[in-house]
C-alpha cells in the first residue's frame, strides 16, 4: 500500500510540475488580423526582404495581416498577398473605439461619398 502511494505521488508531482511548465509557455497566435495603413503611403513588395516594390497603398486603406516576423508582414489587400514594413501599419484592434449610431446613416468604405457604402439604422452599435 506504502509503495501505490508513493507512486501515485511521484505521478502527481511529475504532473503538476508538467502543467507548470505548459502554462508559463508562450501561446503562438496564428490568427490574421486587419490593420490599417498609418502612414501617407506604404510600399508593397512581392518579397520578404523587401526588395521588389509591386505597388503603394494609401493612407486609411484597410488591409489583412496574414502574419508576421520582426518588422515585415505578410498582407492580403483586395485579393492580393505581398509584403510590408510593419511600422506602416496599426492594429485596428488597438485604435478602434465602439460607438453607438443615433440616428439612421450610411458608413463609406474610404472617406468618399462615391465608394461602396451601407446603411446603418439608429442604435447600430
Amino acid at each position: 500500500m506504502k509503495t501505490y502511494f508513493r507512486k501515485t505521488r511521484k505521478l502527481l508531482a511529475l504532473l503538476l510540475t508538467l502543467v507548470l511548465l505548459l502554462s508559463a509557455a508562450p501561446v503562438a497566435i496564428a490568427e490574421s488580423f486587419s490593420a490599417f495603413v498609418k502612414s501617407s503611403s506604404m510600399p508593397v513588395y512581392s518579397d520578404a526582404a523587401l526588395t521588389n516594390a509591386v505597388g503603394r497603398l494609401g493612407q486609411y486603406t484597410v488591409v489583412t495581416v496574414l502574419e508576421y516576423s520582426g518588422q515585415v508582414a505578410r498582407i492580403q489587400s483586395g485579393g492580393y498577398t505581398g509584403y510590408a514594413r510593419v511600422s506602416d501599419m496599426d492594429a485596428v484592434e488597438a485604435v478602434a473605439v465602439k460607438g453607438v449610431v443615433n440616428a439612421a446613416t450610411r458608413a463609406y468604405r474610404t472617406p468618399s461619398t462615391a465608394s461602396q457604402s451601407v446603411a446603418l439604422p439608429a442604435g447600430t452599435v
